[in-house]
């Protein structure tokens, strides 16, 4: 078995995220999601909403997104807000892209419950945060 490489566990999981604007909320799924960061899948419409003319930044001029995550929980599901900047995008398909955001600032509370979420969920991925079977 290999060992894992990454600082942060990631795991992989579909969880509905709102990506919040001035022009309104955006829905989005995550592929996956750690302590530090996630990653969308989603559409053009999307990626334009978070990297603007669908280029690459620099990273002093990394867009900053409010995202608001569904994390459910054994006991009970709780909602996360929290400030993101968007690092990277990758092109999948036609219309079918990944994101990659970085977590910032958390709303109170918001932090502990990502922790607590990982910690339930991460021995169900795998080293790259492919779910195992």
């Amino acid at each position: 078995m290999k060992a894992y490489h990454r600082e942060h566990p990631r795991v992989a999981m579909s969880l509905h995220t709102e990506i919040v604007g001035a022009s309104g909320v955006i829905h989005a799924q995550t592929v996956n999601i750690s302590r530090a960061g996630l990653q969308l899948e989603c559409d053009r419409v999307t990626r334009d909403a978070v990297f603007p003319g669908g280029q690459p930044l620099s990273p002093s001029a990394r867009p900053q997104v409010r995202l608001r995550i569904q994390l459910p929980r054994r006991a009970e599901s709780c909602w996360v807000e929290v400030d993101a900047r968007g690092v990277i995008f990758r092109r999948i398909g036609a219309d079918d892209f990944r994101l990659g955001l970085e977590f910032e600032h958390f709303e109170e509370g918001g932090y502990h419950c990502l922790e607590r979420f990982v910690d339930e969920n991460w021995g169900a991925s795998d080293d790259e945060g492919a779910p195992v079977r």
